[in-house]
């Protein structure tokens, strides 16, 4: 029996799909902006997981893929007895087409029946256990900032145009009272005494474990911190808690892609997400503009820390709607693969509905043409590269001699991050030499938890490392991994990088800009060939390692804008 199992692909199929991951984006978009557009109006439907067209909180990309696979595999004549699938959705969706073209193929759900009576179960208690879950989070969240609030009184200084900066908090935000700026390093420090006095940090403290904690310690910051929380009413949290209910009785009756009626799996995703917390964070983003504009108080410039995620459409559509005349940057201070982040890719739809910003500012001139590939009226400019600073400077270390480093920079994605290093513990043994085994953890991450993951399969010749991780591109010999910019910045040091791709499980994803060629970096899929890019990289000699350190001066400058006084003082908009 020939069966394609959509969970779990043969490689050959596994390769087939990074390319589909390219080539379906656009039919895709047109497909979300078709959902989209029964409601346009709504900032609410705008900020739905189908809307959001990301992978991590969307399904229906790898749904569109999978179907599109499928697709190509009967047009090319491959025969096929069943198809295994993981979704009852999907199931109905396959079998329709299937029925409608004549063809004979048994379509059977991975899952046996006690496990999908199970997930029907979970589907009908799951949106009440949500729903109390962000309820707790919601409350927490105004209580923590309402005792902060009694404490310490806010005294913004509002009696000028202020300028708002969104960004992100972790556990790692404050070294005690100081407070460490990981998306906007340097920034405040081009600006005069007076300027620095109308700029403030927007702050999403909701992922930070001590919420308490660090609402006391935004509130005593030598750094202007506003907070959202001071200005949301107590009728905003509930109303951004129930905001979802708007797609209880919302149903898609059709909608095609590649030929298939794909409307169950949109309206299973739309059950699903019912009550999902994330939007409710959007939600008040929306609502804090909104009460920003009641309370009088007057914005010159929104930066955005865009990831056209749900919270950044609810925060530009806010701002967009309640300060018209007002200009929002969206800054994109990293460089991420295309095939998995189709979302980042501003669509027309988007810019049309006013939930993007008025213009995006990318860290480099080579990624001004790509972030325009669906909107082609983008306004877009180039600005400092504020987390990459470092690739100017003077080189400080070098790898030590009669050793070769491998440096393995992990992602936020335990997942992903377990697959690099078991792929190259099975490397490890098929390649001869004194090599030593960097691992530098995300900064979210905790080593115990990748650890744990791993089991039994952890490598013994592995050390996790910390410091900055500009010091450890510099000491180690290769940079190996995938999904995040950390890949670009080692080639901007003239490193050599390694790929890693997927295989059956996990999509390709390379962040590496299409237009950067040579070989100072390879993409790697097996074990075998991630051993074959080692032995080449080390046996490197002094004409092609100087080659490499030319490739990265070349990168730099096409990626990684310089921090400088002119630089920051043009993204801020000051004379």
């Amino acid at each position: 029996m020939i069966s394609l199992d959509l969970a779990n692909l043969e490689e050959r199929h596994a390769v087939m799909l990074d390319k589909i991951s390219i080539e379906i984006r656009r039919p895709f978009n047109e497909l979300v902006g078709f959902i989209t557009a029964q409601g346009a109006t709504d900032i609410r439907r705008q900020m739905s997981s189908v809307a959001s067209r990301n992978m991590k909180m969307s399904p229906l990309f790898t749904h569109c893929m999978h179907i599109a696979l499928l697709a190509k595999i009967l047009d090319g004549g491959e025969k096929l007895d069943e198809i295994v699938v993981y979704s009852m959705a999907m199931k109905q969706v396959l079998e329709e087409y299937i029925a409608y073209s004549g063809l004979n193929i048994a379509v059977r759900n991975r899952h046996s029946y006690g496990k999908r009576l199970i997930i029907r179960l979970k589907g009908i208690l799951w949106p009440f256990i949500r729903l109390a879950t962000a309820a707790f989070r919601l409350a927490r969240l105004y209580i923590y900032a309402s005792i902060s609030r009694m404490n310490n009184r806010p005294r913004y200084a509002l009696d000028k145009p202020i300028t708002l900066i969104d960004t992100f908090l972790l556990d790692s935000s404050f070294t005690g009272n100081d407070y460490s700026d990981r998306y906007y390093p340097g920034l405040l420090e081009c600006v005069t005494e007076g300027e620095r006095a109308y700029i403030y940090y927007v702050p999403l403290v909701e992922f930070v474990k001590d919420r308490g904690g660090m609402f006391r310690l935004l509130r005593s910051s030598g750094v202007k911190f506003l907070l959202k929380e001071d200005f949301l009413k107590f009728r905003d949290y509930v109303y951004a808690l129930f905001s979802s209910l708007r797609f209880v009785s919302f149903k898609v009756k059709t909608a095609d892609f590649m030929g298939f009626n794909v409307a169950p799996l949109i309206n299973e995703e739309l059950r699903d997400n019912l009550f999902n917390y994330v939007p409710m964070l959007g939600m008040m983003n929306y609502l804090f503009a909104k009460r920003l504009k009641e309370s009088g108080v007057v914005v010159r410039l929104v930066i955005d820390w865009f990831e056209n995620q749900v919270v950044d459409k609810g925060f530009n559509g806010g701002f967009r709607r309640y300060y018209p005349d007002t200009p929002v940057v969206g800054y994109e201070g990293y460089i991420l693969p295309r095939s998995a982040n189709v979302h980042v890719y501003p669509t027309e739809f988007e810019r049309q509905n006013a939930v993007l910003p008025t213009e995006i500012a990318v860290v480099g001139r080579g990624l001004v043409e790509p972030i325009k590939e669906f909107c082609v009226d983008l306004k877009v400019s180039v600005a400092p590269a504020f987390r990459f600073g470092g690739v100017w400077d003077e080189r400080k270390y070098f790898p030590q001699k009669g050793v070769f480093t491998v440096l393995l920079a992990l992602s936020i994605d335990v997942a992903e991050s377990v697959n690099i290093l078991k792929i190259f513990k099975n490397a490890a043994g098929l390649i001869d030499g004194n090599i030593r085994y960097h691992v530098k953890i995300h900064p979210v991450t905790r080593p115990r938890d990748i650890i744990k993951t791993l089991g039994r399969d952890r490598p013994s010749r592995f050390e996790f490392v910390t410091g900055s991780f500009k010091d450890c591109v510099e000491r180690c010999d290769v940079v190996v991994g995938n999904t995040s910019s950390a890949c670009v910045e080692a080639l901007a040091v003239g490193v050599p990088v390694i790929v890693i791709g997927g295989h059956g499980r996990f999509l390709t994803q390379n962040p590496v800009p299409d237009a950067v060629g040579g070989d100072i970096w390879r993409l790697c899929v097996t074990p075998r060939e991630v051993s074959d890019a080692l032995e080449f990289y080390m046996q490197r000699d002094e004409k092609k390692i100087a080659a490499h350190i030319q490739d990265g001066k070349r990168i730099r400058e096409e990626y990684f804008e310089r921090v400088t006084r002119a630089s920051v003082r043009e993204f801020l908009k000051l004379q």
